[in-house]
C-alpha cells in the first residue's frame, strides 16, 4: 500500500518559519503549490504597517515560492532594509511622515513584484493640542475671576467713600 505524503507544518506568515522546501528535503513532507528557485517568486501578503514606539514595524505573509531574501523599501527612501527568507516581518526606523511602505521576495530568478501599503503616522500633537487649549481657557478663566474681584473691590471702596 501506498503511504499518503503529508503536508509540511508550514505557516507563511510565522516569524523564523523554516523554508517549506527545507522541511520538505528533511521530513519527506509536501509543498503543494511552491514554485522552485528557477522561477519569479510570488509577491510575499503584506499584512500591516504600524509604529511600535521605536520604529514602523513591517509584517508579511511569505509567498509559495523558494526565496532568498526579503527587502523592505520606503517610497522615496535610497536605503532598503534587506531580511533573511525566514523572516516576517522588519523595523523601519526614523520615519516620521506619511510613506508608502513595499515588501518583495528575491531569489536567484529575480524579485517578486512588490506588496504595498500606505503608513499614516498617529497624530502625536493631539495631547500638545489638547493641553494647549486647556491651559488658554484656563488662564482665561482666571483673568475673569481677577477681573470679576477688582470690580467689586473697586465698587465696595466707591461705596464705603460714599457713606
Amino acid at each position: 500500500s501506498q503511504q499518503a505524503i503529508q503536508r509540511c507544518d508550514y505557516d507563511p506568515c510565522r516569524e523564523d518559519q523554516t523554508p517549506c522546501l527545507t522541511l520538505s528535503a528533511a521530513t519527506g513532507c509536501s509543498c503543494p503549490g511552491f514554485t522552485l528557485d528557477s522561477d519569479i517568486p510570488e509577491a510575499p501578503k503584506l499584512k500591516s504597517v504600524s509604529y511600535n514606539g521605536s520604529g514602523v514595524v513591517v509584517r508579511w505573509c511569505a509567498p509559495y515560492s523558494q526565496v532568498t531574501t526579503y527587502v523592505v523599501a520606503v517610497e522615496g527612501r535610497e536605503d532598503e532594509l534587506v531580511l533573511e527568507e525566514t523572516r516576517r516581518s522588519g523595523i523601519v526606523q526614523d520615519m516620521d511622515h506619511r510613506a508608502k511602505v513595499c515588501v518583495f521576495a528575491v531569489n536567484s530568478a529575480g524579485k517578486s513584484d512588490r506588496s504595498c501599503m500606505m503608513y499614516r503616522p498617529v497624530d502625536n500633537w493631539l495631547p500638545l493640542t489638547s493641553g494647549l487649549i486647556g491651559g488658554a481657557v484656563g488662564l482665561l478663566l482666571l483673568l475673569l475671576l481677577v477681573g470679576l474681584l477688582w470690580r467689586r473691590r473697586r465698587q465696595k471702596d466707591i461705596e464705603t467713600r460714599n457713606v
